[in-house]
Order: C-alpha cells, then structure tokens, then sequence
C-alpha cells in the first residue's frame, strides 16, 4: 500500500511539475498571465503600466495679466482646465473699482458643448469692486470633461493702475453635488 502511495504521490508531482510554466516562456515577448507571468515574474515580457499622470483642476483668468489704455475695453475669460464630470460652477469676482468697471458676465461654451446641452444660469449680483453669485449648471445628470471657457468678464478701464482680478467663493460641482478640489489662477489688468 505504501508503494502505490508513493508512486500516487510521484505522479502527482510529476503532473505538478509539468503544468509549470517552463522558464524558456520568460523573455518570448509575450507577456501570458495565464501561465502565470507579471511584470514582477517576467519584466522581459510583462512591462509595468505606465502610471497616469493626474492634473489637477483649475479655474483661471485668462489672460493671466492684461494691459489696457483708459477708456478701453478690457475682456477676460474664466476658464476651467482638467476637469470631469462638471455639472455646475458659481463664483465670485473681486477687483479694483477704482481702475475698473463692471459691465457684464457672459456664459462660456465649455458647460453647454457649444450650446448642445441646455443650462441654467442664476443672474449676479454687481456692486463697486465685486461681482457675486456667477452661477451656472447644467440640465440633466451627465457632466462635462475636460477644459474650456466658463465665463466672459467684460470691464471698462476707468483710471490709471492696476487691479488684481479675483476669484472668490469658487464651487465645481459634480452630478452628485459633491465639490471638487481645484487650484485657483488670479488675474491682473494694468491700465495705463
């Protein structure tokens, strides 16, 4: 009994053996994760993934700094870049009512594609120095990826000097209602 046990048992070691993956397969080109190959066991054939680059999102004044005679008219652009599943957006803008007026927000193209989706858009609030409650989303549950323009800030340069134009109280929203974590660019306009 002993003998056909240890013959069983040699068998089974022998079926063992063969079912292994010869270490000939290693170094073909051909990464075979069925035979049991990884970038750890076989980097000849298995190359790692390379690791996706993460960006950040960010929202921007663009350009970044303007300059402008007084009297001129002054458009900058708010823009949005590495975003995903953007459903909405609100912010404020601070800037110096001494250099700059006011005149208008006007909705960007990145939120709407280009105007194939429909948006909401909250009416703002202007005052000296600060325009509040920029606000826009979209209809329906699907976001937007990618990057593009938010807002169009129109301003008259009233006086010689400089503003800083910023961003303030800055919300991306998701499908979800859940914000997004972003970085902040600022601008400047300088009028002459």
């Amino acid at each position: 009994m002993k003998k056909y046990l240890l013959i069983g048992l040699c068998v089974m070691v022998v079926m063992m053996i063969a079912s292994c993956k010869p270490a000939s397969e290693c170094g073909n080109d051909v990464c075979s994760a069925d035979k049991g190959e990884t970038a750890a066991t076989c980097p000849a054939d298995c190359k790692e993934a390379p690791k996706q680059e993460t960006k950040e999102t960010s929202v921007s004044i663009s350009p970044a700094s303007a300059e402008a005679n007084q009297g001129d008219t002054v458009t900058l652009e708010v823009m949005v870049s590495d975003v995903v599943n953007l459903l909405g957006f609100q912010f404020d803008i601070n800037y110096n009512n001494e250099v700059l007026e006011f005149q208008n927000a006007q909705q960007g193209t990145f939120l709407n594609n280009g105007g194939t989706v429909n948006t909401f858009c909250v009416d703002y609030k202007a005052s000296p120095g600060l325009v509040k409650n920029i606000v826009c989303a979209r209809f329906g549950s699907l976001g937007v990826d990618g990057s593009g323009l938010l807002e169009t800030l129109t301003f008259k340069a009233v006086a010689k000097g400089e503003s800083d134009i910023t961003l303030a109280n800055v919300k991306l929203a998701d499908p979800d209602a859940s914000l997004m974590a972003l970085t902040i660019l600022n601008g400047k306009v300088v009028v002459k």
